[in-house]
């Protein structure tokens, strides 16, 4: 649930034709609301007629249906209101709209009075929206780091690795025959096996559900990679791009007692280790003979 707050008493009856005279409350169009999936919505204006018992909910142009919320609460100091059952979306101004009944008693008697505006998505309407893979703001970030002890594990077991040792590495295994492609500073980061297989488990990406045509492997491959590396500052996981295969997954540098750097491969959508002639879905999905590897 997100909320706002602002002064019941500001009249609308210019702006929405057909009711007037009409009193309503305006958000600031600084104002934003936060959505269960993590995506920060603008407000462009919010319209509360007392008379006709509506709510109009203003967004910014282009917002998907499903960011708006379904139930919306207004509360005064003596009063308090839920309007629900949203009607469809409409264009208003430079903004998308929507107009939301009013449950129980209207809201007279708080003109001038401070409110909170609290908005909720319940269960049934979340149900209806695509998962997503959060990217939360730097005030969530406490929520999904990573547990202390796993992050000095990591900081206690990394190594750096030049480009030619990684080159090297992937010649060696069984990515052999796909052409390496190496970013960054000049150097890459692994982790011991029991380290990396700490951080998969941390990882939530495997429970992210598949969406042909909208969330697919790669976005899986690419999502893994890029919690490795802002969440454990850890570059070593690379993206296998399996064109040979039809298929897009992981793989980890990986070194061993004696320092000794070799690779893993790992299935962003299982945490599945998989070998050479595995399939997913009844399809050869790793094959390695032709593609490309990075390492970003």
């Amino acid at each position: 649930m997100t909320e706002i707050q602002g002064t019941w008493g500001v009249a609308f009856d210019s702006i929405i034709p057909g009711i007037s005279p009409a009193r309503g409350w305006g958000a600031l169009d600084s104002d934003h609301i936060l959505t269960p999936d993590g995506e920060t919505v603008e407000i462009k204006a919010i319209f509360i007629i007392s008379r006709g018992g509506m709510l109009r909910l203003q967004l910014a142009h282009g917002t998907p249906a499903h960011q708006f919320p379904a139930r919306i609460t207004v509360t005064g100091k003596d009063q308090a209101a839920s309007f629900s059952n949203p009607g469809p979306l409409n264009r208003v101004g430079t903004g998308d709209a929507r107009d939301y009944s009013l449950s129980g008693a209207p809201l007279s008697g708080m003109v001038g009075q401070e409110m909170r505006i609290a908005f909720s998505w319940d269960e049934a309407h979340e149900a209806q929206q695509p998962p997503v893979v959060q990217q939360p703001s730097e005030a969530q970030h406490s929520a999904v780091d990573i547990p202390d002890a796993l992050r000095q594990k990591i900081a206690n077991t990394r190594r750096l690795h030049s480009r030619e040792d990684v080159v090297a590495a992937l010649r060696g295994s069984v990515l052999s025959h796909l052409q390496p492609f190496l970013c960054g500073d000049g150097t890459l980061t692994s982790l011991p096996r029991d380290v990396w297989m700490d951080f998969i488990e941390w990882s939530d990406v495997d429970r992210v559900k598949y969406v042909t045509n909208a969330r697919t492997c790669s976005n899986f491959a690419l999502a893994l990679a890029g919690q490795a590396a802002l969440r454990a500052g850890v570059d070593g996981c690379g993206i296998v791009v399996d064109a040979s295969g039809g298929h897009a997954y992981c793989c980890l540098l990986v070194h061993d007692e004696s320092g000794a750097l070799s690779i893993l491969l790992i299935e962003p959508q299982s945490d599945r280790i998989p070998q050479i002639g595995d399939t997913l879905s009844g399809h050869e999905a790793y094959k390695a003979e032709s593609g490309c590897v990075l390492f970003a």
